[in-house]
């Protein structure tokens, strides 16, 4: 079976592996960078499929035609597909890294403080998180047939606020 490298930072195809930021049932996600020439080194996140589902066509095929939707949506709150390949047998999704806080966190933080998020704040995440749904739900292929997405996932730990207010 496939492995992800246990020690990090660790070279995993074109990218370096920095940190695992998060995990799902079917993918972990890592902090990671791609090497270039001249010292640029890009950071990005990469989200891998499970080793343990690697084998599994179903899972595979799921995850193939989640990187084939991401990276036929382009809007602002949605995290932007960069890159899709196989590493020893494991998918990897190249995605834009959002340096900010999850709406899971935010929430968690303003407990842990005692004070409450403003409506104003809450309605303008609101907002956004329509934004990128409604663009999802509406788009088209490239001969303009309705592709039918529906994000089946849209929870606190799944939406991240970045640095400059911006909802992804």
């Amino acid at each position: 079976m496939a492995q992800i490298p246990k020690k990090l930072p660790c070279t995993f195809g074109h990218y370096t592996l920095v940190r695992q930021v998060s995990k799902g049932g079917m993918s972990l996600v890592y902090e990671g960078r791609r090497e270039a020439i001249a010292g640029v080194s890009a950071r990005v996140a990469i989200k891998i499929m499970r080793p343990e589902l690697a084998e599994n066509e179903t899972h595979k095929n799921l995850f193939i035609q989640e990187a084939k939707n991401a990276s036929s949506l382009m809007h602002r709150n949605i995290v932007h597909t960069q890159d899709f390949e196989e590493v020893d047998g494991l998918l990897m999704l190249i995605m834009e890294y959002v340096e900010g806080l999850t709406v899971r966190e935010m929430m968690r933080q303003a407990h842990q403080h005692g004070l409450p998020i403003p409506p104003h704040v809450i309605a303008e995440v609101g907002r956004q998180i329509c934004d990128g749904l409604h663009h999802a739900h509406c788009a088209a292929d490239p001969r303009g047939k309705p592709m039918g997405l529906v994000h089946c996932d849209v929870k606190p730990g799944n939406l991240i606020v970045n640095n400059q207010g911006a909802l992804k």
